[in-house]
Parts: C-alpha cells; structure tokens; sequence
C-alpha cells in the first residue's frame, strides 16, 4: 500500500511523492498533465480509427443495398413497360379479332412482348 501524506508535497503543491518501501514515485503537475494528454491522444486515434473501419462496412452495405434496389427497379420497370405495350398492341387491333389476338400465343403481340 502506497503511503500519501501531505508532507510529501512540496510548498507549492506542484510536486507528489508516492513511496512503498524503497520504492518512490515522484510526479509533478504538468507531468500528470502530460500523461493524461497521452492517454486521451490514443484513446481518440482508436476511437476515430475504429470508426472509419464501421464506417467503411457500413457505406459497403448501403451501396450494396441500393444496388439491389436498383435491380429490382429495373425488372419491375420493364415488366410494366412490356405490359403497357402489351396492352396498346391488343387494344390497336379491331374489336371483332382482339379476343383471338388475346388468347393465341403465337398472335403478334404475344410474340412481340412475350406475354
């Protein structure tokens, strides 16, 4: 156990002895000052380091994310494109031969937009 009393402080209370048998420390205020800068300069450089790489990750997911989306976006667009055409094709055609058109899957506009 390390024996603190005030008498190890010198007259202006700038200087700290700490001793434990023939063991002494011995710290002034600024070098308390200078230890604990250190300690928090490396504690920022990993937190700041740690947060780029979770960062990194994270922006990786969200692009994948919106690249998937876009896939999706994509097939869905064409599908309603194909179906929209699909539709004005059957509806170009004289009422009298539409119902034919519309269900023989060899007629011109199921060929057209493979439906």
């Amino acid at each position: 156990m390390s024996d603190l009393n005030p008498k190890d402080c010198n007259k202006d209370g700038n200087e700290l002895e700490l001793s434990h048998g023939n063991t002494k420390l011995r710290a002034r205020g600024t070098d308390v000052m200078l230890l604990m800068g250190i300690v928090c300069l490396v504690l920022t450089t990993y937190i700041l380091y740690e947060h780029k790489i979770e960062s990194k990750e994270t922006t990786q997911a969200f692009i994948k994310a919106l690249n998937n989306l876009q896939v999706a976006q994509e097939k869905t667009t064409n599908s309603v494109i194909n179906s929209n055409r699909y539709v004005a094709c059957i509806l170009s055609i004289s009422q009298d031969t539409r119902e034919k058109q519309f269900d023989n899957p060899a007629s011109y506009c199921n060929r057209q937009f493979g439906q």
